[in-house]
C-alpha cells in the first residue's frame, strides 16, 4: 500500500483521493450501470475501477455534452426498475440535503443482486456543489442503507488512523511533492506502528471517509 500511495501522491493527487483510488482497485464493474452525479468519466477513480467488462452512463444535474443524460437526484429517476447491474455514487451523498429518495431510486433502478457501490468523505474539509450538508457515520450509512430497501452491505473506513485522518486536512498546505510524499510515509508507518502496539484499528475511528457497497436482494 505506501508504495502506491507515494507514487500517486508524486502524480500531484491528495493523501484522500489516493486512498478512495486504491480501494476502488478492488472493485469489478459488469453489466450496464449508471455513474449518479458523475459529470463524465474523467474521474481519478476510473484509473483503478475494472470496467473492462462494464458499460457505463454518465449523469448530471446540468450535462455539458450530449452523451451525458440530466439527472436531478432529489426527483424520481427517468430510468426503468430493474434495469441497472449496477450504480455508483461518489461524493455525491454529502451534497444532498435529502438523501433517501436517492438511495431508494438507486436501489429501484437495480436489477435483483445489483450493487450499489460509492464513497462518502468523512473526515473531509467542507466542499460545497453547490451546498455540503453531511458527514455520514457507518452507523448511519447503514440506516440509510436499510431504509431505502437494500438487503446486504459492506461498509468500509477509508484511510489508516489518526495521523493519516490529520495529514489528508493539512495535505493542501504541504507545499512540494517530495515533502508530501514524506510526511504521508511517516503518517501511515505512525498509525501501523500504532495499531500494532494496540490493537486496534484505528482507520475505525479516524477515517477520512467511508467505501460502501449495497446490494439488492435477489428476488426483491
Amino acid at each position: 500500500m505506501l508504495r502506491s500511495v507515494l507514487v500517486e501522491i508524486r502524480k500531484g493527487k491528495s493523501l484522500n483521493r489516493t486512498l478512495l483510488n486504491l480501494r476502488c482497485a478492488s472493485v469489478e464493474l459488469r453489466g450496464e450501470g449508471i455513474d449518479l452525479g458523475s459529470k463524465d468519466g474523467s474521474a481519478s477513480q476510473y484509473r483503478f475501477l475494472k470496467t473492462d467488462g462494464a458499460s457505463i452512463i454518465y449523469s448530471d444535474l446540468h450535462p455539458k455534452t450530449p452523451n451525458i443524460i440530466q439527472l436531478d437526484l432529489m426527483r424520481s429517476f427517468p430510468l426503468e426498475s430493474d434495469s441497472q447491474d449496477f450504480v455508483l455514487l461518489f461524493h455525491v451523498l454529502e451534497h444532498l440535503p435529502d438523501p433517501n429518495l436517492c438511495l431508494q431510486e438507486a436501489c429501484r433502478i437495480l436489477k435483483p443482486g445489483g450493487r450499489l457501490i460509492g464513497v462518502v468523505p468523512f473526515l473531509h474539509r467542507v466542499h460545497p456543489d453547490p451546498e455540503d450538508y453531511f458527514r455520514y457515520t457507518k452507523s448511519a450509512l447503514v440506516l440509510l442503507a436499510k431504509r431505502a430497501g437494500f438487503a446486504e452491505f459492506q461498509i468500509d473506513g477509508i484511510g489508516v488512523g489518526p495521523n493519516v485522518a490529520a495529514l489528508s486536512i493539512l495535505f493542501g498546505f504541504v507545499k512540494t511533492r517530495p515533502l508530501k510524499a514524506m510526511a504521508a510515509a511517516f503518517a501511515i508507518t505512525a498509525d501501523r506502528m500504532l495499531d500494532l502496539v494496540t490493537k486496534k484499528r484505528w482507520v475505525d475511528v479516524y477515517p477520512t471517509g467511508y467505501f460502501f457497497e449495497m446490494m439488492k436482494a435477489n428476488g426483491a
